[in-house]
């Protein structure tokens, strides 16, 4: 178990006084499913009560993977989801995250959600669109014209609402679903970079942090050797209703890890 300082608990407890000011302020963004801010994760808390949490896991969100190396076997505690899951078959890609999402949301049980810097998000599934040498990705390429290099490419792909930037595929409208389903009222929001960690904790497995942080780098546009298009342009975020709360969200995960939300009404 961690030990935490005076000044690391101050930190943490001035960042959920934020966060919780996060609805408060009038021009403050929402909170998706009238969801509070409660505090940082009590994870060791949960697994003393057995408590079973879902892990839902997205695309481009460093592990969107079901893969046993990632996720220990005998791990009580925790259930792995993968909320955007999909098959090749003949240069045919057919995906399910809906009806993924609908089982996800269908107990009540604490919701663990990645949470990725939506600006670091669309860089890397643009990167990723631009960049993948598949068949399938090269023929699409060509029969949409698209040319990364240019400006306004970002734009041009998202009103296709296709491949990994397509509209119903975005992990933040998905969250977003989540949040806003009235069977859900605990949710834990952890960041991306945190998940080993988190997965540590409820598995009883401290050993395969590192190797899994290497394996989330292993997957980044700049690993992988992709020509930044991204980066080319001045790309605007598409607009969401709550983008102003996760891309605050992000930030205050970046620093705390986790953070506990209940839905108290």
């Amino acid at each position: 178990m961690m030990t935490l300082t005076l000044v690391s608990l101050i930190t943490i407890a001035t960042l959920i006084i934020q966060t919780r000011n996060l609805r408060v302020n009038s021009e403050s963004p929402l909170i998706p499913g009238g969801f509070e801010v409660t505090g940082t994760c009590d994870l060791y808390k949960l697994v003393e009560e057995e408590k079973i949490a879902h892990l839902g896991m997205f695309v481009k969100h460093g592990l969107h993977t079901t893969n046993h190396e990632f996720f220990p076997d005998d791990c009580p505690n925790l259930v792995r989801n993968s909320l955007t899951s999909g098959y090749v078959d003949n240069e045919e890609v057919t995906w399910y995250p809906l009806q993924n999402v609908h089982a996800f949301i269908r107990t009540k049980r604490p919701k663990l959600l990645a949470v990725r810097n939506r600006a670091s998000f669309y860089k890397s599934a643009f990167n990723h669109v631009c960049n993948k040498m598949t068949k399938y990705k090269i023929d699409w390429r060509q029969k949409n014209n698209v040319d990364c290099s240019k400006e306004g490419e970002f734009d041009r792909i998202m009103k296709m609402d296709d491949q990994e930037l397509a509209r119903r595929f975005s992990p933040f409208l998905l969250k977003t679903k989540i949040m806003k389903s009235w069977k859900v009222r605990h949710i834990m929001l952890v960041d991306y970079t945190c998940i080993s960690q988190v997965v540590s904790t409820f598995c009883g497995d401290d050993g395969g942090n590192d190797e899994t942080m290497e394996k989330i780098g292993s997957n980044s546009a700049e690993s992988q050797h992709y020509v930044d298009f991204w980066s080319m342009h001045n790309n605007t975020l598409p607009a969401n209703r709550y983008g102003q709360f996760w891309d605050q969200i992000s930030d205050k995960l970046s620093e705390t890890c986790c953070l506990d939300l209940r839905k108290l009404r």
